[in-house]
């Protein structure tokens, strides 16, 4: 624990896309911030996601920090975890004063997932037994649709070129005009 009993912590999740397609993987990235001038010891974070598209059982993690870790889990309690259904569960080790650190992880999308389904998941990261006293940054959450194909848009820049002249000798100048919009 920290010395102080006032810490502050933030979390942001992200996610790769905005729409996936079945078959395709999402990756999502936690980061964990510490906005104080003292050590937070241990936090954890309980990140829900939708799971009826996903295969929790094929997610893979990375860690910038070695004493980090994550794991799929269930609420011990039956009733609540009928509910809830698996979740992702990550324990963030110390974390210096002012930094940040990331955790990423990428799920697959179930080859039958459900068109038009989004896959919600909401994160909230609590710390070891102290008071956390901006509770405003300790969840974050993403959405991503289920689309039976992805609209691949042209970029919306053009480029013309023009020349000054139709023939040239050998040691003329040429001049090229470019015009982008």
């Amino acid at each position: 624990m920290s010395a102080s009993s006032n810490i502050d912590v933030g979390l942001k999740k992200t996610a790769s896309v905005s729409q996936v397609l079945p078959g395709d993987s999402i990756t999502y990235t936690l980061t964990v911030e510490n906005l104080q001038d003292e050590v937070v010891e241990l936090s954890t974070i309980e990140d829900f996601i939708s799971n009826k598209n996903i295969d929790l059982s094929a997610i893979s993690f990375t860690y910038e920090d070695d004493k980090d870790s994550c794991k799929v889990t269930e609420d011990p309690d039956p009733l609540v975890a009928i509910f809830q259904g698996k979740y992702i569960y990550c324990d963030v080790s110390a974390l210096a004063p002012h930094t940040s650190r990331t955790i990423t992880y990428t799920i697959p999308v179930k080859d039958d997932a459900v068109i038009g389904d989004d896959i919600n998941n909401m994160a909230t990261i609590t710390t070891d037994g102290e008071d956390n006293v901006h509770k405003d940054n300790n969840t974050s959450g993403t959405s991503t649709k289920i689309v039976s194909s992805i609209d691949d848009k042209k970029s919306d820049i053009s480029l013309e070129k023009s020349v000054n002249k139709t023939s040239i000798q050998s040691g003329e100048t040429v001049e090229y005009t470019l015009i982008y919009k």
